[in-house]
Parts: structure tokens; C-alpha cells; sequence
């Protein structure tokens, strides 16, 4: 059996790339993508070959990062290649610099934290 792998920000250029290549070398995916309803990055990825065999699609946002929890239970690994849009830095933009750091820095820990089931040390 293959093994389960997550890409959050599977509809971006290096993201779809990603799964493209995961699906290809046997490997289950799960994605996640801004919004379900966009077909043209659901399209895109129900393309590729072995998707609707091995492809599960999960809509999250980069910005709340309790939302990445179902999509990587589960996966041996994730991969981490999603990024905020234009919208979203500009929002974050009016943040302090530090809020802002610390605000990624605890995403990528809490992601963490859901796949290894502790605080890294």
C-alpha cells in the first residue's frame, strides 16, 4: 500500500507540480487548495493522471491553521508550499512585523504539533 502525503497549497505552481509528481510515483495525496468551488485549480488537479484514485482535495485557509488538521491526519509526510494571497499579505501587512512572524512561526509549529502529537524540542 502507498503511502499518504499532504501538500498544503496544492493548486500553486510548485504545489500542483508536487502533486502531480507524488500521484505519479504512487503515493496517495491529499491537497489543499483556497476554496473548493475554484474549478480552475480543482480542474487542474483532477487532471492529472491517478488523481481520482488517489487524489482527496481539502478546502483550508493559510491563514488559520486549524483548518490544515483533517487534511494531514493520517500522512506520513507534509509539505508545507502555501502561501498567502495578494489580499491576505495585505492584510497582514498592517500587522507589526513581529505579529506577523510570530503568527507564521505558529502555524508551522501547530502543523507540526498535529503531525507529531507533541511540541518539537
Amino acid at each position: 500500500m502507498a503511502s499518504k502525503v499532504c501538500v498544503l497549497g496544492g493548486a500553486g505552481y510548485i504545489g500542483s507540480a508536487l502533486v502531480h509528481s507524488l500521484l505519479q510515483n504512487g503515493y496517495t495525496v491529499h491537497a489543499t487548495i483556497r476554496a473548493l468551488g475554484d474549478e480552475s485549480e480543482v480542474g487542474l488537479l483532477k487532471s492529472f493522471p491517478y488523481a481520482e484514485e488517489r487524489l482527496h482535495l481539502f478546502e483550508a485557509d493559510v491563514c488559520k491553521p486549524e483548518e490544515f488538521e483533517k487534511p494531514i491526519q493520517g500522512c506520513v509526510v507534509v509539505f508545507h508550499v502555501a502561501y498567502p494571497t495578494v489580499h491576505e499579505v495585505c492584510c497582514l501587512l498592517q500587522l507589526q512585523y513581529a505579529k506577523i512572524k510570530h503568527m507564521y512561526i505558529n502555524h508551522v509549529l501547530y502543523i507540526i504539533i498535529i503531525r507529531v502529537g507533541s511540541y518539537p524540542r
